[in-house]
């Protein structure tokens, strides 16, 4: 938390939350009292993209969990009933 990103909640009491919304293109801001952050500002787009990001994660880590995470290549081949030997032999592949 940056020190220019702090906005005391007496800055809306003495008439400067227009000017607090104006800079909210620049970042959200955090609202303190007391010195203790009490609250989070961020424009609608910003928390448009957060919560698309949050939801892009929810489902990555779904598919992460389904697919019973990450894996060893011994894994994989064990799995797929490859060896190797059968590595070893296989011809080059030319992708077009």
């Amino acid at each position: 938390m940056l020190t220019k990103d702090l906005v005391p909640i007496t800055k809306f009491n003495r008439g400067g939350a227009s000017e607090v919304f104006e800079t909210l293109s620049t970042g959200p801001k955090v609202v303190v009292r007391n010195n203790v952050p009490v609250c989070v500002m961020m424009s609608p787009d910003a928390y448009d993209d957060l919560a698309m990001q949050l939801k892009e994660a929810r489902i990555a880590l779904s598919a992460y969990r389904g697919t019973g995470g990450l894996t060893t290549l011994g894994r994989m081949m064990d799995d797929l009933g490859v060896t190797q030997e059968d590595l070893d032999r296989a011809e080059d592949v030319e992708i077009e």
